[in-house]
């Protein structure tokens, strides 16, 4: 088995270049075959195009990037939904000692109530959720000593806090860590093809399982774009963009040295009045009743500012 790459071009839309490549590709005796797609939408119409005039014997399944590693997931334990995970996190924020995470809670909030911890347990949880994105745990940033953020105390500490939660979980026989999969030799999906179709930048944790996976499966790579653009790739260029003025991690350019950087300096902002954040004051609105709001203005320029409408 192997992973191979082919171009569709531009010269019609996707949805049409990817139904005539699928059915040049797929056959009665392709075997059982998943087709990943950037989103839901995007699966429940190509499916509906391809069979219309295409018949399978072989089961053939459309899905997005979590489909497919829900398929390769390899855990006993069922990978938690977003409002289980939310409700852990804010149980845990609730019950747990902050004299213990003094880099995480410098000053220990005074409201604890359970909105307090749904509003911040879905900080963490983002963090979560752009770590998994990478194939990566918390617990993975924090012990990994080659990564040199600045920080390892926060990091263990937003470590222990992580495992707490993953023991909340864990008694309901879920879990939100992120597990690599699949073994070559621990294939009960019984898939012997997957084809990724416009997945121009895929999660990092996807090309993982995949490669463990391409032994013993056949992996196409199908890229809405000309092929005379195949000597171009890899680009391996990275523009810098940020507001946020620190170091990167020591070391970073010796593990990237086919790479090419490119770091910009914003100036500092004299003039930035903006709305930090908003939220409303009730739950309910009524017919032609105006929803009240509270927001609250930041100033975080060096202009002073007074009675400025909103």
């Amino acid at each position: 088995m192997s992973i191979s790459r082919f171009f569709l071009g531009w010269d019609e839309p996707l949805i049409e270049l990817a139904n005539a490549f699928l059915k040049k590709e797929i056959s009665n005796e392709s075997g059982k075959t998943l087709i990943v797609v950037p989103s839901k939408q995007a699966a429940r119409k190509l499916k509906f195009r391809f069979k219309e005039n295409f018949t399978a014997k072989e089961e053939i399944l459309f899905g997005t990037p979590e489909t497919a590693l829900e398929i390769f997931e390899q855990s006993e334990l069922k990978y938690a939904d977003q409002n289980q995970q939310l409700l852990a996190w804010a149980i845990t924020l609730i019950k747990t000692n902050f004299e213990q995470l003094k880099n995480i809670f410098p000053i220990v909030p005074n409201d604890r109530s359970m909105n307090w911890a749904l509003r911040t347990a879905r900080v963490f949880i983002s963090l979560k959720n752009a770590l998994r994105e990478g194939g990566l745990n918390i617990s993975d940033v924090s012990e990994n000593k080659e990564w040199d953020f600045g920080d390892t105390s926060r990091w263990k500490e937003l470590s222990r806090l992580e495992q707490c939660v993953e023991s909340s979980l864990q008694k309901n026989g879920t879990t939100h860590k992120t597990i690599i999969g699949s073994k070559p030799d621990n294939l009960g999906h019984q898939i012997k093809n997957i084809i990724l179709i416009g997945l121009p930048d895929p999660p990092r944790i996807l090309t993982k399982t995949l490669k463990n996976a391409s032994s013993a499966i056949d992996i196409k790579i199908v890229i809405y774009a000309p092929k005379s653009i195949e000597d171009e790739l890899p680009n391996q260029e990275c523009f810098v963009l940020s507001d946020f003025q620190s170091l990167p991690p020591s070391g970073f350019a010796e593990f990237h040295k086919s790479w090419q950087f490119y770091v910009t300096k914003n100036e500092f902002l004299r003039d930035n009045l903006s709305v930090s954040s908003i939220s409303t004051t009730g739950q309910i609105k009524q017919p032609n009743q105006l929803l009240k709001i509270k927001a609250k203005i930041q100033n975080s320029g060096l202009i002073e500012k007074n009675n400025i409408p909103i």
